[in-house]
């Protein structure tokens, strides 16, 4: 079972790509997203300072505006494909899916 929350969060600067994704590419945009977000902050000589998360600017269809990375402690500089970004602060609804992107639905 999946715990959900309301929480409140305040203004995270992350480390993030962006891109306009088919739906059906999402999985391997995740990966490729993650693995290069960790290199551009190694690179850096930073740290996550939390876990990855992926964000979603518009409703998916076919395609779906997302970008995916870490919160970090402070704005980094860009790198690549890595560029800085911010989490909004506010109230969130806070789920932890644990598994493989296939079985998100479930959370």
């Amino acid at each position: 079972m999946t715990d959900i929350m309301i929480t409140q969060h305040t203004e995270q600067p992350t480390a993030v790509v962006r891109q306009t994704v088919p739906t059906g590419e999402l999985a391997s945009f995740f990966s490729r997203a993650f693995q290069d977000t960790m290199e551009a902050l190694r690179a850096q000589g930073r740290f996550p300072a939390g876990p990855p998360f992926g964000k979603y600017d518009s409703m998916p269809t076919d395609t779906v505006d997302v970008e995916a990375g870490f919160p970090v402690f402070a704005p980094i500089a860009a790198a690549g494909d890595v560029v800085p970004g911010t989490l909004p602060g506010g109230r969130v609804v806070e789920a932890t899916h644990i598994g493989p992107y296939d079985t998100m639905q479930q959370t």
